[in-house]
């Protein structure tokens, strides 16, 4: 049987349900809810509540008024990530000069600012542009491939090299000032052009933790939720295609 088209059809945007009391006051998405530990703040209808309370069985969230604190943040792997198609838009505005006439002027402003943060960087759209920084410390690929691409070539730099990048829709960096030895980009990349998305998500595999994301993980074999888990947050066919352009 194939377990993971049984979960595909059942596990379609679960949520969990926020009670205060006996009243219900809405819910947060299960992939949000299920990295926190109570008690932590969140924002639902434009009001601070504090989660007093889990329950992953039920899928509730027992919370009341909070009257000050810090709401976590939704990073993008716990959250939505930018897509591959919108990441690259980001780069082609970013590192153009086009002029957006749907754009008023304090937006105009504002994305200046964006361009002149990144003018210095001559990426363009297919293109992985690798840049050190002037001292030498550290050292970021360009791609705006999108979070999943990033994340799925971050995994492999772990597992071929034992190299721990940092992963965002814009781009991967290495801090070498934490890093014991030199890292090749150009050899890391053509080293990963050998392998086939099939052979990355396996190798990738044997180091993802088979950890509870749904009321539905019971159901799975072991090696089936970590391929889950995998093609949830990576993308190893998008990566494939991307590397084999540079």
């Amino acid at each position: 049987m194939n377990y993971r088209r049984l979960f595909a059809i059942f596990d379609s945007a679960p949520m969990y349900e926020v009670v205060n009391g006996k009243n219900i006051i809405g819910t947060l998405d299960t992939s949000f809810a299920k990295t926190l530990k109570v008690p932590f703040v969140f924002i639902l209808g434009g009001k601070e509540w504090l989660a007093t309370e889990i329950d992953h069985e039920m899928q509730r969230i027992k919370a009341v008024y909070n009257k000050s604190g810090i709401a976590p943040k939704w990073e993008t792997f716990h959250g939505t990530d930018v897509p591959f198609e919108v990441a690259q838009e980001v780069g082609r505005i970013l590192h153009t000069q086009e002029d957006l006439d749907y754009l008023n002027k304090p937006a105009k402003l504002i994305l200046q600012h964006f361009r002149n943060s990144v003018s210095e960087i001559n990426w363009q759209t297919g293109k992985w542009l690798i840049e050190d920084s002037e001292e030498g410390l550290s050292s970021v690929l360009w791609t705006y491939c999108g979070d999943k691409i990033n994340r799925a070539i971050a995994k492999m730099a772990l597992v071929l090299e034992g190299v721990e990048l940092k992963a965002s829709y814009q781009n991967l960096s290495i801090d070498k000032h934490n890093s014991k030895e030199a890292f090749d980009w150009k050899q890391f990349i053509e080293k990963l052009k050998n392998y086939s998305a099939e052979e990355m998500t396996d190798q990738a595999k044997h180091h993802i933790k088979a950890s509870w994301f749904s009321k539905f993980s019971p159901c799975l074999r072991e090696d089936t939720a970590r391929i889950t888990l995998i093609e949830r947050s990576m993308d190893y066919h998008g990566a494939f295609r991307e590397m084999q352009k540079n």
